[in-house]
């Protein structure tokens, strides 16, 4: 099998994220102006509910960025580029392309496949040990989200004899 060009694009426009740390901030700022008015104003009831309220907008905004950096909700961002080539797999965004992760194949134990709308699935390949995915921080797999060509891929990882475990 020529395994030259052989890339998949995750281009799953997925802004959860993004859309709950900039709902968080939007709320930090009328917190903060709401705080500032009553520490002037001198009602001492009003700050400590103005502190309350302040706490809890930056406790969230602080377990919004936990959940996104430390589960799977991080692969769902727009257009990473998968490649497999013959020693590897390989990912990159395609912003900065200079910046790279590449696993050998006999660092990948598994593989699955979770198979979505309209042909799309989500893959994740499965690793022997943590490997470090640069910005994607130390994992175990790598989620492709929202991929086409399925099939292509999963002749390459048995031609490799990278097993399929369930999803």
């Amino acid at each position: 099998m020529d395994l030259k060009n052989t890339l998949w694009n995750s281009p799953s426009h997925s802004h959860t994220k993004l859309v709950l740390l900039m709902i968080c901030l939007a709320l930090l700022v009328p917190s903060l102006v709401f705080l500032f008015i009553t520490a002037t104003g001198g009602d001492e009831a009003l700050m400590i509910i103005a502190v309350i309220i302040t706490a809890a907008v930056i406790i969230i905004t602080g377990a919004v960025f936990a959940i996104g950096r430390f589960t799977s909700l991080k692969w769902c961002v727009s257009n990473i580029l998968f490649a497999v080539a013959e020693s590897g797999f390989y990912f990159t965004g395609t912003v900065n392309q200079d910046s790279y992760f590449s696993a050998q194949w006999e660092e990948i134990t598994s593989y699955s496949v979770k198979q979505e709308k309209n042909g799309l699935a989500t893959v994740t390949v499965f690793f022997d040990d943590f490997a470090d995915c640069g910005s994607f921080g130390k994992n175990k797999s790598v989620k492709m989200v929202k991929i086409s060509d399925v099939e292509t891929l999963k002749s390459v990882f048995e031609t490799k004899n990278i097993k399929s475990v369930e999803a």
